[in-house]
């Protein structure tokens, strides 16, 4: 009989263990294949390597009865490294140290300290004025947004090459090179390249290794380890903002970006010693697990798939109506005569209110469904904003829209490592990654479009378009996301 690979889960179609013929010459489902599918999906994935073992060995044995051959069974031929269980505890050790290295993302919610501070000190020059100094440096935090979200697109590639130990030396280089840097330049000019390229592809780079990681390591409580993951960016802009501009008064502006610097490189060291690839090689063989090429990784038959393509079309319009909020409500509350202390106090309850609100959505979301919890979120997010941040005209009701509204705005960034899991499958994760890192790339349209909008008309209220744009763009998310759940299933409460 000829060798067959039993390590795959689901049989080929071809294969006589995956169907079977009746005894009148039609097809049935093989009861072997039928259990391997139940063992696969038991939570306990150390137990199921080993019933699938012997599974396999016994239909084997079975199939080779008819043709008098002899099957070895030999769990170390077969499975020669077992790997850590899905959701244990090894995972939730990666997971913590998951969070502290991506203390990456936190250079982005440090910038506006950094804008405010060369504003008031004059500490960088513009290369024609300073009039246009707000204006260049408003278009740096806006590169950084731009290159930390679509550069994850680089980042993916370099982990599928090189995995994530090279991944984690290239986001820690290119970070604390470009912050040393910054420290030393006295125009505005080296600060597109030093922060607003260099520092933002490293965030980019570490943000997608740590996509890659979480998804190794959990299946039943994936969405809540990336809820976990996501609080890190609103836990950030509570804390780092303040330290920061401590820094700055303190000390100055060039020993803020080495301390940065330093900080990045200390969380870097801790990331070596925690984290750890799920199954990086063979303890028998000592063979490499085979990364996917770069072509690999960019795999255009997705494409074809309808719901991943209303996934791409959800993607910009969910990372746009969350930057809206973060950029626009300090200035709203100036509009409506409130000082810009309480727009920043607005900001600080946003944030601290999406801590608890990304957590929550992972969790529910292994409950009830991730797409279900989306959508969920999506609608009352475009509630609180029609009514509302469209009727807030004192600080109580508009303090009230951030503390609720921000428990849900970043329902997005929560649910769509899962979603997208769901949509394509775990072994095309990565080539999805890639794609919707590129379309977050067009999510930079939106904040200019409401701005757009808003100077057309000047007899509105400040800033009355941009809210409307919010409300409707997170409406617009929750229909598409509907759209694709009934797709999937056409039941209304199932577990989508």
């Amino acid at each position: 009989m000829k060798n067959r690979n039993y390590n795959s889960i689901a049989p080929s179609n071809n294969s006589s263990l995956s169907k079977m013929k009746n005894s009148n010459g039609g097809i049935v489902a093989d009861p072997c294949y039928e259990s391997e599918k139940n063992y696969a999906t038991d939570g306990s994935m150390s137990q199921y390597f080993k019933k699938k073992n012997d599974l396999v060995v016994e239909c084997a044995e079975e199939e080779a009865a008819h043709s008098g051959q002899r099957v070895t069974n030999s769990l170390e031929e077969n499975f020669p490294h077992e790997m850590p269980p899905m959701d244990g505890s090894r995972a939730w050790i990666v997971l913590g140290g998951l969070v502290v290295v991506n203390v990456f993302i936190c250079l982005q919610t440090a910038w506006g300290v950094m804008q405010n501070y060369y504003l008031e000190h004059g500490t960088v020059l513009s290369p024609t004025s300073n009039n246009n100094l707000l204006m260049h440096l408003t278009i740096i935090g806006a590169l950084f947004q731009v290159i930390g979200s679509g550069g994850v697109f680089i980042g993916n590639l370099v982990y599928s090459a090189a995995g994530y130990r090279l991944s984690i030396t290239l986001a820690a280089f290119s970070s604390i090179s470009g912050l040393i840097l910054s420290s030393f330049v006295t125009s505005v000019w080296p600060l597109y390249l030093t922060f607003a390229v260099m520092c933002a592809l490293g965030t980019a780079i570490m943000f997608a290794s740590a996509y890659r990681i979480v998804t190794q390591y959990f299946l039943k409580f994936r969405g809540t380890a990336m809820g976990i993951i996501i609080s890190n960016k609103p836990i950030c802009g509570l804390i780092l903002p303040l330290i920061v501009n401590q820094i700055n008064t303190d000390l100055g502006h060039k020993w803020t970006y080495r301390i940065l610097a330093l900080m990045i490189f200390t969380v870097t060291i801790i990331g070596f010693a925690i984290i750890r690839e799920r199954n990086p090689a063979s303890k028998a063989t000592g063979k490499i697990k085979k990364k996917k090429t770069i072509r690999e990784s960019m795999d255009f038959r997705l494409l074809k798939n309808i719901n991943f393509v209303i996934w791409l079309i959800i993607t910009p319009i969910g990372i746009y109506v969350m930057y809206i909020l973060n950029t626009f409500i300090p200035s709203y509350a100036t509009s409506i005569g409130l000082s810009g202390q309480t727009g920043a106090l607005g900001v600080t309850i946003l944030s601290g209110s999406s801590i608890i609100g990304c957590v929550v959505n992972g969790y529910l979301g292994d409950k009830f469904g991730d797409i279900n919890m989306f959508i969920i979120y999506s609608v009352i997010a475009a509630l609180t904003v029609f009514l509302l941040w469209l009727f807030a005209h004192t600080q109580a009701i508009l303090m009230a829209f951030c503390a609720i509204h921000g428990f849900v705005y970043l329902g997005y960034m929560a649910s769509s490592p899962s979603i997208m899991i769901r949509i394509v499958g775990i072994d095309d994760f990565p080539s999805a990654l890639s794609f919707r890192s590129l379309a977050v790339c067009f999510s930079i349209l939106g904040p200019f479009l409401g701005t757009y909008l808003d100077s057309l008309n000047s007899n509105m209220e400040p800033y009355f378009y941009i809210r409307v744009l919010a409300g409707a763009g997170y409406a617009l998310c929750a229909l598409l996301a509907l759209v694709i759940k009934f797709r999937m299933n056409s039941t209304l409460f199932a577990k989508i």
